[in-house]
């Protein structure tokens, strides 16, 4: 039972330094960029990615992907949008196979680049999802 127990905890921190790894955020400051709203309930509403209101001019992106995780590391969702303006985006809390996720934690990973710049970032956001 231990040893199942540090697997886990390992395979969190292995999940944690592989989102976390990169780059640092120069498309979209982590300041600047807002999910929400939390705690999100599929049922009644979409999640919003998008720039905070009244944040200070920034480099618009023109790609991006959305990776959202589940707790265990496990990929729930991808999307990628790239040319003209690409948030915001919304998530309808579906998984890939189109069914509705479960009640939890989940994180998504955004990678971001302007072409015509070459700024490139990563941003992770945590979320809950609520019934």
């Amino acid at each position: 039972m231990r040893n199942k127990s540090l697997t886990w905890m390992y395979c969190f921190i292995a999940l944690f330094m592989l989102l976390f790894m990169g780059e640092p955020l120069f498309a979209l400051h982590e300041n600047y960029i807002v999910a929400g709203p939390v705690p999100f309930n599929p049922n009644r509403q979409v999640l919003n990615i998008l720039y905070e209101p009244g944040a200070p001019a920034h480099i618009d992106p023109d790609q991006l992907k959305v990776e959202i995780f589940d707790i265990n590391g496990d990929l729930v969702f991808e999307g990628q949008r790239s040319g003209g303006t690409v948030l915001p985006f919304t998530w309808s809390g579906r998984n890939m196979g189109g069914r509705m996720v479960h009640p939890g934690m989940y994180i998504i990973k955004l990678t971001v680049e302007n072409t015509g710049t070459g700024a490139f970032g990563r941003r992770i956001i945590r979320i809950v999802v609520a019934r």
